[in-house]
């Protein structure tokens, strides 16, 4: 039982399938490359220690963690439904640290801004959804006990 039985299907579908993840690789990729261009060339560039850039960590590391590798990390599965299970879950829960880490990241980058610039943090409703988002996949991340 070390291996998937994978679905049989129609070779049509599972060709559609491949090309489908192919162009999602493609526009995730794009989002990562467009938002880092976009943050660097028209907001200031990237910066630890200026609290008018580090902000612009927040919506990279977003895109890079939540959307880019959070979706990666659901597609392993069935992308890689023929190989081995064990090395696919590790590649699963890697995609989803890495993620999280992001994810955090990116949370610490508005946290240090609205701090340096004495604005009051967690006045939002965005910034309540996103902590709790944060808070929820962290838990998540916290209930891998079968390994």
């Amino acid at each position: 039982m070390d291996r998937y039985d994978p679905v049989e299907s129609h070779p049509r579908s599972s060709k559609s399938f491949i090309y489908l993840v192919i162009i999602s690789q493609i526009f995730g990729l794009l989002a990562v490359i467009l938002t880092a261009v976009w943050l660097g060339k028209y907001w200031g560039g990237f910066s630890w220690t200026n609290a008018n850039t580090v902000f612009n960590y927040h919506p990279l590391f977003m895109v890079l963690g939540l959307v880019f590798l959070y979706g990666d990390a659901i597609l392993v599965y069935r992308v890689f439904r023929s190989f081995r299970k064990l090395p696919i879950k590790i590649l699963h829960a890697v995609l989803h640290i890495l993620a999280f880490l992001f994810g955090v990241l990116g949370t610490k980058a508005v946290f240090d801004m609205h701090n340096a610039l004495l604005i009051p943090n967690l006045y939002s409703l965005h910034s309540w959804l996103g902590i709790t988002a944060i808070i929820v996949f962290g838990l998540q991340l916290s209930s891998f006990e079968s390994w």
